[in-house]
């Protein structure tokens, strides 16, 4: 008859033991990959948010400025807050008339 002692249980159990020590460290190395991954994206898709908020930022700034353009150009005491051009500088017909 053979006795079963706790060493010969634990060397049959090893294997298993093995198998699901590797599958766990299989496991953790695609969650680091898969991460890496979508951290990159993320990166990407905050680049191009920033670009577009950049863009409407400037645009933004463009139109404020067309709109106070505007209405010193509607407006004669508005305008005359507005520095004259300089000698050299071409005006418009629009600049010209509403001083």
């Amino acid at each position: 008859m053979t006795s079963w002692r706790c060493s010969d249980v634990g060397q049959a159990v090893s294997p298993v033991a093995v198998f699901f020590s590797g599958a766990a460290l299989l496991g953790i190395i695609a969650a680091l990959m898969m991460q890496g991954r979508e951290l990159r994206n993320q990166r990407e898709e905050l680049r191009i948010v920033q670009e577009e908020q950049l863009r409407n930022s400037e645009l933004a700034m463009r139109e404020l400025h067309t709109d106070l353009i505007k209405t010193a150009i509607e407006d004669s005491e508005r305008l005359s807050v507005w520095s004259a051009p300089a000698p050299d500088e071409q005006t418009t017909r629009r600049t010209t008339t509403a001083t």
